[in-house]
């Protein structure tokens, strides 16, 4: 093991076996030698933990940790805490990376003395064998260092904590750390705004050097059963903001990102999971609206509109095409001093077949 690796790759793991090979493999043909990869194993059920003792062994640049399941944040941070590189990468088990990624990162960073390196990324279809380039880097702010909070367009970009390195003292320092909720999802939301909220300078790069997988049918982004997750985040990112006096200079951005992140939340969920959430999102903006946070670009944002004025109409249009339905029943019943609104109709599906629905709501 090198004394004082440039860079520190984070692997968290869990049942991974199915990819972690050309995952760790990536890492290892990396043209930067001089790296520390830390392998966490969290509490995997499948053989994961025998893989990355087998690499442990073949390779002294690897540091292998088991502990038993605690969830992506836990996992990450306790890395981060280890880690011994100038600079923290973190590599999601299921993705792989090019050859010159860290080489070309690292060199970067060290040129122009920044927080953060990142780049963009390819998306990877593995059922036709696709990458697909994906740019989170605006044309405007390439190839140049500058602050965030001065060019606030970049918070509104994908999380992608994975396609950059971030210096390590600047993260311990500023304590930018995952949310550690057992089991949660989009830990990434919060540790990208709180990294892009104490950065001086950050440096982006137009070119893709990771792979994102997008159809892994194990990853904790497709489980519906995670309906609130998002919200703890976006309480931990204003607690961490107002804590460290930041808020007021992103108290109009936030309600942005909240909203970008809410919108595909509820997206992605079926009912009643959907019906649940929208609660909370409809409440939540209501509130950001009465004490004047929307922006007036948000404000005219029509689903946005639709939401605050009747979120039942908001729903429907969401979920449902309005071309593709054939009929609609509205009844509205009045019981126990509650009214039982009902929307029954027929939703006609690909092979044309009607597909019968019911959806309730007391209000």
């Amino acid at each position: 093991m090198i004394k004082q690796p440039k860079v520190s790759v984070i692997v968290p793991i869990y049942n991974a076996e199915k990819y972690i090979h050309q995952c760790v493999d990536s890492i290892l043909a990396q043209t930067l030698k001089d790296i520390e990869i830390i392998l966490i194993n969290d509490g995997s059920k499948d053989r994961s933990g025998k893989i990355i003792e087998e690499y442990a062994k073949n390779d002294s640049r690897i540091v292998s940790i088991h502990h038993p399941n605690r969830g992506y944040g836990f996992a990450v941070n306790y890395g981060i805490e280890v880690a011994k590189g100038d600079y923290i990468a973190i590599v999601e088990s299921d993705d792989w990376i090019d050859p010159n990624m860290y080489e070309v990162l690292y060199k970067k960073a060290v040129e122009t003395n920044v927080d953060i390196v990142k780049s963009n990324f390819f998306k990877y279809f593995s059922k036709k064998n696709l990458n697909k380039i994906y740019n989170i880097v605006p044309e405007d702010y390439a190839n140049m260092v500058f602050c965030p909070i001065d060019r606030q367009k970049i918070f509104l970009s994908q999380s992608s904590i994975w396609s950059g390195i971030y210096r390590r003292d600047f993260l311990k320092q500023n304590d930018i750390k995952f949310l550690e909720s057992p089991g949660a999802s989009y830990q990434d939301t919060g540790f990208n705004c709180k990294a892009l909220s104490r950065a001086k300078n950050i440096y982006l790069l137009e070119e893709a050097f990771l792979h994102y997988r997008q159809d892994n049918e194990n990853s904790s982004v497709k489980s519906t059963g995670k309906i609130y997750c998002i919200c703890e985040e976006w309480k931990e990112v204003e607690r961490y903001l107002k804590e460290n006096k930041i808020y007021e200079k992103l108290k109009y951005l936030l309600p942005q990102l909240k909203y970008k992140g809410y919108l595909w939340n509820f997206n992605r969920l079926n009912y009643p999971s959907d019906w649940q959430f929208l609660q909370i999102f409809y409440n939540e903006f209501k509130k950001l609206k009465k004490e004047k946070l929307l922006s007036e670009e948000l404000l005219k944002d029509k689903k946005l509109s639709l939401l605050l004025k009747c979120k039942y109409l908001f729903y429907i249009k969401q979920k449902f095409c309005i071309a593709d339905v054939r009929k609609f029943i509205f009844r509205f019943q009045r019981k126990n001093n509650e009214f039982l609104f009902q929307i029954i109709g027929f939703q006609v599906t690909n092979n044309k077949k009607k597909k019968p629905y019911l959806f309730s709501w007391r209000i």
